[in-house]
């Protein structure tokens, strides 16, 4: 798995076993890499443990 991180936001995560991707859009009013938020973050968890291959 791996994260590409925008500077405004921008963030898309993949798990390329699994092949899924997702693509998180946002605009932040000062750019900069902060943390992604935790919403963001279980979400992701959530859609590879109930989508992915490896977690079956």
């Amino acid at each position: 798995m791996f994260v590409l991180l925008g500077t405004n936001g921008q963030d898309l995560l993949v798990d390329a076993e699994s092949k899924l991707v997702m693509v998180h859009t946002a605009v932040r009013k000062l750019a900069g890499f902060n943390p992604k938020s935790p919403e963001v973050i279980a979400l992701w968890y959530a859609v590879v443990a109930q989508f992915g291959h490896r977690y079956r």
